[in-house]
């Protein structure tokens, strides 16, 4: 029982993250290559604010990774087939 609700609570969290249009927009995004929060932030319309808090319910949710590249964090997705979801 208890390997059923960690099960449901995993996908719980992975459909969450797609269940915003904001967090969708940056996933299509991502499909073109790594970027900032900054570079996504405009190719997606958002405020640079915006992004950088939809960022986190990204990687929690296991659809980005994110590299520290000196000042700047780098965000791609965690699998090429995030982008066919």
């Amino acid at each position: 029982m208890e390997r059923v609700r960690a099960h449901v609570e995993t996908q719980a969290k992975f459909f969450r993250g797609l269940a915003d249009s904001a967090r969708l927009r940056l996933l299509v995004e991502l499909q073109h290559g790594a970027r900032t929060a900054g570079e996504l932030a405009r190719a997606c319309g958002l405020s640079p604010s915006n992004a950088s808090n939809h960022l986190p319910c990204l990687l929690e949710c296991g659809l980005v990774e994110v590299d520290a590249q000196g000042r700047r964090n780098v965000y791609r997705l965690v699998d090429p087939g995030v982008a066919e979801l």
